[in-house]
């Protein structure tokens, strides 16, 4: 204590230290950032070949990318598949540990059509060979999943290597999606504000019956997760609330299945038994108007189909009058320079009716 460098030093130390699987997760993630644009590029190759000459991809990646065009969104292209694909293949290792859903990219409605393409081009000691270079990640994520047993830890593990993932594999989609971790305690703030003015104006608290609830841009699925801890204390209203009255929406494949596992492995935690989240939907919530073909200002302009599912879920949600719109929108508001070629993706119907109604009741003064 009498020597303030030898101190300095002791305390430098001590900051400094990490637990050991700490460091060699750190350690893999520095790896990842080095090795995935090498295994991303030959991955792309594999795509390419299969497109240029697979008979058997080449008819079923057309057939998915028109369903996708008149479900999701009318703009998806040939490259949002690409993306999807890849993005599927490369996480399908950290679902399959970090909850223990080995199973979980076979039986998700989406995922088994993202199965079903990948299947065409990508199996065996090819899918083996371009991914080794990841596996000292995979093997970090899998070291330290195995040591985390708190449900609540699990699911900001996996929210971390989300943001981190994206942000390393496609920075302008990061950006342009508005891939951000939103804290707990704001998303905790917001429920419990829209409880209190939803019983403030409505004279019913969120948990009652017949006030359906919707996420439109639900991400990891953070809102509906903190929804369901709201919830804890009535079991017979949480059961009947996610059976029947809560609704989440995602456009993007990677946040969808992230979602779909924290939603569901929140509720087991609460009730002790695993029961399928039936009412979230992979579909863009703001523009769907030229795939549906159905007249303007219907509900269902806003929603679209993937998969025979996920077609029926997304019925039943139109078929629903919405209570109340809970979440937190991407925070990317537009690009700050043109040259960035990054602009988000234009909703020219949703724009004509904000410019009409909300734009519209503002009077501009000068006092």
């Amino acid at each position: 204590m009498d020597d303030p460098q030898a101190l300095g030093q002791l305390v430098g130390l001590f900051f400094a230290w990490e637990r050991p699987e700490i460091a060699e997760f750190r350690k893999a993630v520095r790896q990842f950032q080095a090795d995935l644009p090498a295994v991303l590029a030959a991955l792309r190759s594999k795509i390419d070949d299969a497109y240029a000459g697979n008979a058997t991809f080449q008819p079923a990646a057309a057939a998915f990318l028109e369903q996708a065009k008149k479900s999701i969104n009318p703009s998806i292209g040939e490259a949002d598949v690409r993306e999807m694909l890849i993005q599927h293949i490369l996480t399908e290792e950290i679902f399959s540990h970090v909850f223990n859903a080995g199973d979980f990219h076979r039986e998700n409605n989406v995922a088994q059509a993202l199965y079903m393409l990948e299947a065409k081009f990508f199996t065996g000691g090819v899918k083996r060979d371009t991914l080794r270079a990841l596996e000292p990640y995979y093997a970090a994520i899998r070291a330290n999943a195995a040591q985390i047993t708190a449900h609540i830890e699990k699911q900001t593990f996996l929210k971390v290597i989300y943001e981190g993932f994206y942000k390393v594999y496609n920075p302008k989609a990061a950006d342009r999606l508005g891939v951000v971790y939103t804290p707990s305690e704001i998303v905790r703030f917001i429920v419990q504000g829209a409880d209190w003015l939803c019983q403030h104006h409505f004279g019913k608290p969120l948990i009652d019956r017949n006030v359906e609830i919707l996420d439109p841009a639900t991400g990891t699925g953070t809102f509906v997760c903190e929804l369901l801890e709201h919830f804890r204390g009535q079991p017979k209203k949480l059961e009947h609330k996610y059976r029947n009255e809560l609704h989440a929406n995602e456009v993007a494949i990677l946040p969808y299945y992230v979602a779909n596992l924290n939603i569901e492995a929140t509720y087991a935690a609460i009730k002790g038994e695993f029961v399928e989240f039936p009412h979230l939907c992979f579909v863009d919530t703001l523009d769907n108007t030229a795939g549906l073909g159905i007249r303007a200002g219907h509900q269902h302009d806003l929603f679209g189909a993937m998969s025979e599912e996920n077609f029926e879920r997304i019925r039943r949600q139109n078929g629903r009058k919405i209570s109340i719109v809970i979440g937190n929108p991407p925070y990317n508001v537009g690009q700050l320079d043109e040259l960035n070629d990054n602009k988000n993706r234009p909703y020219p119907t949703i724009d004509k009716y904000v410019r009409s109604s909300y734009v519209g009741g503002f009077v501009i003064t000068n006092n």
